[in-house]
């Protein structure tokens, strides 16, 4: 049975092998000076002027990008909708968000909540103030928007152009992972944490959000449009701010993580099954 119906699949994989080519005829050069580009600007922000010491935060630095993003696709006559912005599905995409994510948190936070007070925690759910609530809204929805056009619309469509769908996610997705190494860096150079804990936080950083860059990922090879993973990676986000699990257990929180990750993938997969792009269509597409 479908539960989600998307346009016919022959269409929607032809339109993405067009993106896929039409993008750059240097696809690799063209993601790392977009990634590089969005990286200096995100280390101004944090490392010298730390804009994320100030009420106004690094919003500087997600919105930027963004308008290179969009100046870069006017300057060579191309159309946002060759990212994945479009209003096709608009509907069903939507809807896809926002249950992928209402699946993956109810695992990922109920989970946590569940196995540490099977272990004899005395767990709780640790409700952030809100007294940041509207500009975290707008923070975040500038946040979502950027990174899903960075990583997914322009990155991952790059490297679909040199190698299979598969290499060219999980290479996005580890890509996505050090994108974040930045804050525990900061953290060090800050004095708030020693070398080892940095390092640590490092790779837990990495690990997690190269698993979530890869859901985002397949969400938009699924379904050829940006509007489900930037549905998801807002409201994502915005829970991990507000609502938090304590005690705060690595392992615990890394294992229901990968287990969210698996079964949200699996949920995807049917909830686009009878639609999605194959990936067979596109494991050849070359530039």
């Amino acid at each position: 049975m479908t539960v989600l119906s998307h346009p016919d699949r022959e269409e929607r994989s032809s339109h993405f092998q067009q993106s896929i080519k039409v993008l750059s005829n240097r696809p690799i050069r063209l993601a790392g000076s977009f990634f590089l580009l969005a990286l200096v600007f995100r280390v101004v922000d944090i490392f010298i002027l730390e804009m994320n010491e100030t009420d106004f935060g690094i919003l500087p630095s997600k919105v930027i990008p963004i308008i290179l993003i969009l100046l870069y696709l006017r300057k060579t006559g191309r159309n946002i909708s060759e990212i994945g912005i479009h209003k096709g599905s608009l509907g069903n995409n939507v809807v896809l968000g926002i249950l992928a994510v209402l699946f993956f948190n109810g695992i990922l936070i109920g989970g946590t909540f569940l196995t540490l007070v099977t272990l004899g925690f005395n767990s709780y759910f640790s409700i952030y103030k809100l007294d940041y609530l509207t500009y975290d809204l707008v923070f975040q929805t500038a946040n979502a928007f950027m990174e899903e056009m960075l990583f997914r619309g322009l990155i991952l469509v790059c490297f679909m152009s040199v190698m299979r769908p598969i290499r060219a996610n999980i290479l996005q997705g580890f890509v996505f992972g050090l994108w974040h190494v930045v804050w525990p860096i900061n953290s060090y150079l800050g004095g708030l944490i020693n070398l080892g804990a940095a390092i640590s936080w490092s790779l837990e950083y990495v690990l997690s959000s190269m698993l979530i860059g890869l859901l985002f990922g397949y969400m938009y090879q699924r379904t050829n449009s940006l509007i489900g993973p930037i549905f998801f990676h807002f409201f994502v986000n915005l829970a991990s701010v507000y609502v938090n699990v304590e005690p705060s257990i690595t392992i615990v929180r890394l294992a229901l993580g990968a287990l969210a990750l698996i079964l949200t993938l699996i949920a995807i997969r049917f909830l686009t099954k009878k639609h999605q792009i194959m990936m067979a269509d596109l494991k050849d597409t070359k530039e």
